[in-house]
């Protein structure tokens, strides 16, 4: 594998980030944990930002706008509509807000939706590699998965996320959350995480239409997965899903109420977990597909999609 700049930037982002909760950790006022967890999310964003501008180019700045065009419009929508999560409204915890929405939300919804849909491309990577221009085929099959794994993944990172943010911190409140034929999981309606697959794979829908207007093609960082930068996208991935299932336990065993059940930490491990080892295996599928490509000459680079 090759150690090269993107691997070293990424490499300190992940370290800087791990470092974070560690000193959140150790300065115990609740305004320096606040400030920690602002700086862990720029963190993140900066993170996905750099990975994406490696990976897509040009169409990491479509991927943010359309991220985050689609998540706040949702967002307003549900604060305002109940649709499509459900009827709830964010509290002040995560600062100040534009239309009820707190402007932090879109930007973890782009942090979160950029890694897992790398990760989704990486797993529908496909063996035979094509060469540009890539208006000339489009893969629908392939949208449709990457779009579909996307949501999935984005599912399994909230099932411990909402619980943990909803009923821990209460960033937000559920204010009927029985209202869709009672169905609910630890106080939060099922809507909810219908209305997190559907917004994520709508997302991702938009965006691989326009990247196939605009000839954009995600692809393997340096043009090989050889690149540690890579798999390196399942650090954030793996990192807020660590923090929120540390401190979801943490506030289980030390508020006498639990708002935090066993039942959100515990699923969320099984759906996290399947989602890491998922991509690694796709991503040790494309490394082969790559040697297999040395071996016959001269290759056009290494795509992930279209």
């Amino acid at each position: 594998m090759k150690v090269e700049r993107p691997t070293t930037v990424l490499l300190v982002l992940s370290i800087l980030l791990v470092m974070c909760p560690v000193v959140g950790v150790m300065c115990s006022p609740y305004s320096i944990g606040i400030v920690v967890m602002f700086v862990s999310l720029l963190l993140l964003f900066v993170f996905s930002l750099l990975h994406g501008m490696w990976a897509i180019r040009r169409g990491i700045a479509v991927f943010l706008l359309v991220v985050v065009v689609v998540t706040f419009t949702s967002e307003w929508l549900g604060v305002s509509f109940g649709v499509p999560f459900g009827h709830y409204y964010y509290t002040e915890k995560l600062g100040p807000k534009i239309l009820d929405i707190p402007w932090v939300i879109p930007i973890q919804w782009f942090n979160m939706m950029y890694v897992c849909y790398f990760m989704a491309c990486i797993v529908c990577s496909p063996v035979s590699m094509r060469q540009p221009p890539y208006k000339a085929h489009v893969d629908l099959l392939g949208v449709v998965a990457r779009a579909f794994l996307t949501g999935l993944f984005m599912l399994g990172w909230d099932l411990i996320n909402d619980p943990f943010m909803a009923n821990g911190v209460e960033a937000w409140v559920w204010t009927n959350p029985t209202e869709y034929f009672g169905l609910m999981y630890e106080g939060i309606p099922l809507s909810n995480f219908i209305g997190w697959v559907l917004v994520s794979v709508l997302t991702v829908l938009i965006f691989e239409t326009l990247a196939h207007r605009m000839d954009i093609k995600p692809g393997w960082i340096s043009g090989t997965p050889r690149t540690i930068a890579n798999i390196l996208v399942l650090v954030p991935f793996v990192f807020d899903f660590a923090i929120q299932i540390l401190d979801a336990i943490g506030l289980g065993l030390t508020r006498l109420q639990q708002p935090v059940g066993f039942i959100p930490p515990v699923l969320g491990t099984i759906a996290m977990t399947a989602a890491a080892v998922i991509t690694l295996l796709g991503y040790r599928r494309g490394i082969m597909a790559y040697r297999s490509a040395e071996t016959l000459g001269p290759q056009p680079q290494v795509g992930l999609s279209h």
